[in-house]
């Protein structure tokens, strides 16, 4: 969860928002609430229905999408 909102409210997507899409400041504040409000709702979502799911929110992902738990290794493509 941590990981997603920080896509959404990091400075890469003010950029994003502000030169790609040509937003102003308010309708970029506006789309950045709307994606984190959307992003939390979802988890919450997933939490009600699935017990096991919570634990899995905020767990690093390594390279090949598995849940690490211990520390990070290099990724070989």
């Amino acid at each position: 969860m941590i990981s997603a909102l920080t896509i959404v409210v990091g400075w890469k997507a003010q950029i994003a928002l502000r030169d790609v899409r040509g937003l102003d400041p308010q309708a970029e504040q506006e789309a950045v609430t709307w994606a984190a409000r959307v992003l939390v709702e979802a988890a919450i979502k997933e939490t009600t229905h699935t017990p096991s799911a919570a634990a899995k929110i905020d767990a690093p992902v390594g390279c090949a999408g598995e849940v690490r738990v211990s520390t990070p290794r290099e990724c070989r493509t």
